[in-house]
């Protein structure tokens, strides 16, 4: 830990020698060359669907591997700022090893990352290393180019944490305290609502369509907050407020089996579970210096800490270790887990897109899509990695073809790329201000995989609004 001055907050520490801001793996498979699709039994075809879809919860071999320029899903990304004058976005491969895939811009350094909507795109939010008052919005290419750039005005504070909403924005966190929500049509930001400084990391509450946030203080013993957000009209609510039990906290996290919320901090004990309606907390791990969280593609959390990543099970188990020495690690995500990607308004009246993108070697295979009101608990688990549905009436709709109208292009063939279209048609006939989470997920089937599913299309949600 740093020892602090007065008046500087210590929030996310990118590396020990730092001035303190101010208060304002998976397995290899060798790749499987395309299915003749005209060779495929179409009955044969169905039957893998509905058992991909229905069947109760089972384990089968690891999905492929897809090289995207420097890229392959299930690499991992994660953010450096041990040199935070020009802080770098490393690679780590299935093999272990680790190389330099992203050079950030002078004078800026990576707080956090996340895959872009198109699943091959990286965000990166960069932070001002000089005076540590703004940032910018970066789209970088899987090459590692930087493709598009927006800085942020010095009102918002730099950038802390960001989460993809299902309708196709990017919701940041800023020093400021502000949240504010980045519109990739538009390309602006709007502010959707203010904790106070500092809103240190958020995420995604697929459940109940909301916007979760830790903040961070700028005066010792920086007790914690959990605050909520609705995206719709920028409320906000205090879950738990000003606690020193959750001091410093640096992420959070929906946890998928349960529901409850997890809290990273850099304070001991590092690993925290909160019950949303009882307002109770839990230890889930001791461990000190945890820097950020996310959710992996195996339900389990991914947690920078120093040089390394930590691979917890939601019971606070270590699982895994990720070494990246001499570095500082700030912000990780598992590349290409973005494999379903909605966008849209969420209005009624309007049609919201589904992109799905697979590994390239899944290209010319069938997919096979669901949509569900929830989900917990997985209907299935392939190679390791749950296909969050719950097994309700909106999924045998979905996938029943009763209302190919609604659900269109839920099956089909992907392209010579890995990728297909798919969309939702909202009736016109539903009121508006619903706020009801809808979660699309799915699987790329191939006969010679067993069980015959070679990709999981993990479940993504947005909200009719």
């Amino acid at each position: 830990m740093v020892t602090t001055p007065p008046g500087l907050d210590s929030r996310r520490r990118v590396c020990d020698d730092c001035p303190p801001f101010p208060t304002d793996p998976r397995g290899d498979r060798a790749p499987r060359p395309p299915r003749d699709r005209a060779t495929m039994n179409p009955l044969r075809s169905h039957r893998l669907a509905a058992l991909a879809l229905l069947v109760a919860v089972c384990t089968i071999g690891s999905p492929g591997v897809q090289s995207t320029g420097a890229q392959s899903f299930g690499d991992l990304l994660v953010a450096d700022g041990s040199t935070i004058s020009q802080g770098v976005v490393l690679r780590r491969d299935a093999g272990g090893t680790v190389t330099t895939w992203f050079r950030g811009l002078s004078g800026y350094f990576p707080n956090w990352i996340t895959m872009a909507g198109d699943n091959e795109r990286v965000t990166v939010a960069l932070a001002d290393s000089t005076q540590f008052i703004t940032g910018a919005h970066t789209l970088v290419t899987p090459a590692g180019v930087v493709s598009t750039v927006q800085f942020y005005s010095s009102s918002l504070g730099f950038p802390n944490g960001q989460a993809r909403d299902g309708d196709g924005s990017t919701y940041s966190a800023h020093q400021s305290g502000l949240l504010t929500r980045y519109d990739p049509l538009l390309q602006s930001f709007g502010t959707v609502g203010i904790a106070g400084p500092a809103l240190n990391a958020i995420a995604i509450d697929r459940e109940r369509a909301r916007v979760l946030g830790v903040v961070f203080p700028s005066s010792t013993p920086f007790p914690g907050s959990i605050v909520r957000y609705s995206p719709a009209n920028g409320s906000m609510t205090t879950l738990l407020s000003q606690s020193t039990l959750i001091s410093q906290p640096t992420g959070i996290a929906v946890d998928p089996k349960s529901g409850d919320l997890v809290v990273a901090r850099l304070d001991a004990p590092g690993l925290l579970r909160f019950d949303p309606i009882r307002r109770t907390l839990q230890t889930l791990n001791t461990m000190a210096g945890l820097n950020g969280l996310v959710v992996s593609t195996r339900n389990t959390f991914l947690v920078p800490a120093g040089p390394s990543v930590i691979e917890f099970a939601t019971d606070g188990t270590v699982l895994n270790t990720f070494a990246f020495p001499g570095k500082a690690i700030s912000s990780v995500l598992e590349y290409g887990s973005r494999r379903i990607a909605p966008s849209g308004t969420g209005l009624p009246g309007t049609v919201h897109t589904i992109a799905v993108t697979a590994p390239a070697t899944d290209a010319n295979r069938s997919y096979y899509l669901g949509a569900s009101l929830g989900v917990r608990p997985p209907i299935a688990t392939f190679g390791g990695e749950p296909l969050n549905l719950a097994a309700d009436t909106l999924l045998a709709l979905s996938i029943g073809g009763g209302l190919p109208g609604v659900f269109q292009r839920f099956a089909g063939v992907l392209d010579a790329s890995g990728h297909a279209t798919a969309a939702i048609a909202i009736p016109a006939s539903l009121p508006a201000g619903l706020d009801l989470p809808i979660h699309v997920g799915g699987i790329v089937a191939d006969p010679a995989a067993p069980n015959g599913v070679s990709t999981v299309l993990t479940s993504s949600t947005f909200a009719i609004r």
